[in-house]
């Protein structure tokens, strides 16, 4: 099958391959299986024979969406742009927009110059990657960055600017902070005139002590009060993002027939949310989180399994796959690496099945891209090339030639 993985060979030495926990989990092992087996998972791809595909996805989304329900949403101030900069091939324009009432988030949006539209458009989600005082600018490069960001932007996308890389290749591309991430940090509340240049004055050892006050106190502290109005984290987080999706789909240079969403790690997760929750959404591409809870559980709770997985009850019926799944008929590529020691490759390598089985039940394989790849926890040029390929494909997008096809880099 084109773009995916010959898996069977793969998923046999990923289950004799276990690595040791990271770090000192907790000493409750015994504990975690025992509650696992427990719970029912009765949604789960590995507990349905999906004799009905649509009446499986009908009854898990209905379950999915109120387990990630917001409080209602209310008017408020429309989208305003701030600024408007010629890039050359691109124009990059930055806008201050609402999000889940009554918040408001800076947004970046890159379009290409000289095509008037309407165009297909990709909604970026920015990853964590040990760096909170920036978030949205992991995706583009700006005047004056501070060595850490750039670092950060190597590390994880090759030093790619994707938003304006993407956007030159003929499609609108957009990205926000996640809420806990740069311009929406206590810091950024604060001063919010001069916190921009002084965190681009940060050394490396400040930007690291932010990262671990942000993690440790902030976000915690932002989840107590969210669940203390009845809701939970994640639920705030993907409502964030539909409204984004908002924003593109009313701009007259898109076309809101063709939206897609990409992301990695932390923007995996938040693919995962959005692709299962919004039918807008027409192809998505979820880097590097893709595992099943078994793969995780007592693994590297603290580095992988964070706030935004806490949606109680949400994985006592299904699993972490099931929301690709859900995505179906839609296009969904998961892109996993098989070294990444963010995950465990026998979770990673169950979960693609999982996508496999339910892709195969909705009767639309070809709209499943399930590509498992040598190296670790990143969205490099070689998997960049992947995702583009299988983005431009589902939403009749040009492909620049640059590209090699996710089928070369399948293992048969």
């Amino acid at each position: 099958m084109k773009n995916w993985t010959n898996i069977e060979e793969l998923g046999a030495s990923a289950h004799a391959r276990r690595p040791k926990p990271v770090g000192n989990e907790p000493l409750i092992d015994e504990g975690l299986t025992a509650w696992r087996a427990a719970s029912p998972r009765d949604l789960g791809c590995q507990a349905t024979d999906f004799r009905s595909f649509a009446s499986w996805k009908k009854m898990t989304g209905d379950f999915v969406a109120e387990c990630l329900r917001f409080p209602a949403s209310q008017d408020i101030a429309p989208p305003r742009l701030l600024e408007s900069t010629d890039c050359g091939k691109t124009i990059r324009e930055e806008w201050d927009i609402p999000v889940t009432p009554p918040l408001r988030a800076k947004a970046t949006v890159f379009r290409p110059t000289g095509k008037p539209g309407p165009l297909p458009a990709l909604l970026a989600l920015h990853s964590m990657g040990g760096l909170r005082i920036f978030g949205r600018h992991k995706f583009f490069a700006t005047d004056n960055e501070p060595t850490f960001l750039q670092e950060c932007r190597r590390d994880c996308y090759d030093g790619i600017s994707l938003l304006e890389e993407w956007a030159g290749r003929g499609c609108v591309t957009m990205a926000i902070d996640a809420l806990g991430f740069g311009e929406r940090t206590r810091e950024a509340a604060s001063q919010p005139e001069t916190f921009d240049a002084w965190r681009r004055g940060c050394s490396s050892e400040e930007a690291a002590a932010f990262d671990q006050r942000a993690s440790l106190h902030d976000e915690p502290t932002l989840v107590r009060q969210v669940e203390s109005c009845g809701a939970v984290w994640a639920g705030l987080i993907v409502s964030d993002d539909r409204r984004c999706l908002d924003f593109l789909a009313a701009r007259e240079d898109v076309d809101a027939t063709r939206l897609g969403c990409f992301g990695l790690s932390y923007g995996a997760f938040r693919t995962n949310y959005l692709a299962a929750l919004d039918e807008r959404i027409r192809a998505a591409v979820s880097v590097c989180w893709m595992s099943t809870l078994d793969g995780q559980l007592g693994y590297n709770t603290r580095g992988s399994l964070g706030w935004f997985m806490t949606a109680n009850p949400l994985f006592s019926r299904l699993d972490i796959p099931d929301l690709g799944a859900l995505a179906a008929p839609r296009a969904f590529m998961a892109l996993s690496g098989l070294d990444d020691i963010m995950l465990q490759p026998f979770g990673i390598t169950d979960a693609h099945q999982h996508l496999r089985k339910a892709y195969i039940a909705a009767g639309c394989p070809e709209k499943l891209g399930s590509l498992i790849l040598p190296g670790g926890h990143h969205f490099q040029v070689e998997r960049q090339a992947a995702a583009w390929s299988f983005l431009a494909r589902h939403l009749g997008m040009a492909q620049s030639g640059l590209e090699k096809s996710a089928n070369d880099l399948s293992h048969g």
